[in-house]
This record gives structure tokens, sequence and C-alpha cells, in this order.
């Protein structure tokens, strides 16, 4: 190594050159080193870019699996309620309303019953002209007391009716139609069907 020196000292121009050649080793050595310092910073900012990504990864994977757990809940509480539920049926009447029933029937108004009604005859005989009496076997007698009593009389023929008996006329019993209620109209309170509070029907 002294001789080296002792050289260098000797010999001004191999010393110049020898110290370019140094200079120009360290520049390249710090553009080595500028170089590697400048790879580590930014293989420090991938890591650190990678490790954000990744927190942000897993803070989302996080939120996902905490709104399908909260989803799961609410899904098992309905459940739990609808299971717990138990149907209050309650009656459902509807009004029905219904007519009148019943019948026509025959009803007696009046019974049978028979008439007797008199028969008559004309006959002819002697009668007053003016007292219109039948005079008949005492005609003269009878014109006589008129003559007395100054009256103009005289003996006419007249007819009568004479009763000679009777006849029989039967009258059928009489019958009207009457409607009987059997039933009188109404309305009725028909079970229809049952509902829950729930809105439920069966």
């Amino acid at each position: 190594m002294s001789k080296v020196i002792k050289l260098l000292k000797n010999n001004k121009l191999l010393a110049g050159a020898v110290l370019i050649v140094l200079i120009g080793v360290g520049i390249f050595t710090g553009e080595i080193v500028s170089t590697k310092n400048e790879a580590e910073a930014e293989e420090q900012s991938l890591l650190r870019k990678e490790t954000e990504e990744q927190r942000l990864l897993a803070m989302k994977e996080k939120a996902v699996q905490q709104e399908l757990k909260e989803q799961e809940n609410k899904t098992s509480n309905d459940t739990t309620q609808v299971e717990i539920h138990t149907h209050n049926w309650q009656e459902v009447y509807e009004e029905v309303y219904y007519q009148e029933e019943g019948h026509y029937e025959s009803i007696l108004v009046s019974e049978g019953w028979m008439e007797k009604i008199p028969s008559y005859v004309s006959v002819t005989y002697g009668m007053c002209s003016l007292c219109k009496d039948d005079i008949e076997g005492r005609v003269e007698e009878h014109l006589n007391i008129h003559i007395q009593n100054g009256e103009e009389a005289q003996y006419v023929n007249g007819e009568k009716q004479v009763h000679e008996g009777h006849f029989e006329k039967y009258h059928p019993a009489q019958y009207e139609n009457k409607w009987v209620v059997d039933r009188p109209a109404r309305t009725e309170s028909i079970l229809s069907g049952y509902k829950c509070e729930c809105g439920e029907t069966k």
C-alpha cells in the first residue's frame, strides 16, 4: 500500500487519473445507493398501499358480515313472532232475510143448503070490475050490492096466481182460497266464518 502511495506522489498524472477513477466510482456507488433507496421507498409505499387496501377490504367484509348477521337476527325475530302468535278466532255473522212461507187452503165460507121456492099456477076466475074481488059463484049477489050503493059494476074474467106447492133448489157450499202463513218473514244472523284480529279468516 505504501508503495502505491509513493508511486502516486512521484507521478502526478497517474495520481490525477486515479482520482478521477475514484470520483467516478464514488458517483456510481452513490447512484447505486440512491437507486436502492428509491426502490426500497417504492417498495415501502407499495406495502403501505397494499396494507391499506387489505384494511379497507377487511372493514368492508366485516360490515357485510355484520349486515348479514343483523338480517338473520331480524328474520329469526320475525319467524319467532309468527310462531308465537296464536289466532284468536272470533265468530263472524251475516244477516240473511227469509221471505214469508206458507200455502193456500180452501176455506169453507158457507155450508150447502136447500132452498124451498113456492110454485104458482095461473087461474081464470070471475072478478068484479069495480073492486076486483073474486065473485065466482056469487056474481049476482055481489053486483046487487054495488047497484044498491049507486055504483056501476059488472062481471069480468080475471086471472090470478094460485099457490100450488113448492120446489127445492140446492145451493152448494161456498169456498175461497186463503193464504195460511207457515213461517213469517224474518231476518236471521247466520254464522259465515271466523276472523282473527290479525286479519286472517277461515
